[in-house]
């Protein structure tokens, strides 16, 4: 199922939330569940919170879960949500990463072409240039189009990498390995495209 960027965003704000030791109330509590925060998340506006609760109970009942508690029963929820550990339930937080970790068929796509292409020995294409980054290739090929490149920049973000050179110190390390043609030799590049095309 396709997963909107905004649900994509929430997760991923959790998962950070979870990352930092989930300090309660700062943005989430440990007393409430995913359905409660994403209505928060969505700063009042009714509209998008009624779309995106829909998204994720439609995720929940595709993954075969109920929709109002997915990850337990009431009595579970309502102990945890007690004792302030609705946060420590594995499978919400397994969910929370599954679901944080989303990436669009159209991304997964792009990986799996480019890295074919590097692994081909970067012969000249009509999409992919050996001196450009990512980013670049991306909004070269047939993919760029499609509005994915804001995906991919959230992908870095929320990876802990810079947005624009995610792979070196800076621009002037970046026109480094431009200017040499060994962009696709940075390991560190290598190895993100090597596990964003298995998704």
């Amino acid at each position: 199922m396709k997963q909107s960027t905004e649900l994509t965003k929430f997760y991923r704000a959790y998962a950070k939330w979870l990352d930092n030791g989930a300090p309660h109330w700062h943005p989430f509590a440990r007393s409430a569940g995913l359905c409660v925060y994403l209505e928060n998340f969505c700063n009042g506006d009714e509209d998008v919170y009624s779309n995106l609760c829909g998204e994720m109970n439609l995720q929940f009942s595709e993954a075969g879960l109920k929709p109002g508690y997915p990850f337990d029963n009431s009595t579970i929820h309502l102990k945890d949500a007690m004792r302030k550990a609705l946060h420590l339930n594995q499978k919400r937080i397994d969910w929370v990463r599954l679901h944080a970790n989303y990436q669009s068929e159209e991304l997964t796509a792009f990986y799996r072409e480019i890295l074919a292409w590097i692994e081909a020995g970067q012969p000249e294409h009509k999409n992919f240039m050996s001196c450009t980054g990512l980013c670049a290739n991306l909004f070269f090929s047939p993919y760029g189009g499609l509005g994915i490149e804001a995906e991919i920049r959230e992908q870095f973000s929320f990876a802990g990498l810079d947005k624009d050179y995610p792979f070196n110190d800076d621009h002037f390390s970046y026109r480094l390995e431009a200017d040499a043609f060994s962009i696709y030799q940075n390991p560190q590049r290598l190895a993100w495209i090597r596990k964003h095309a298995k998704n």
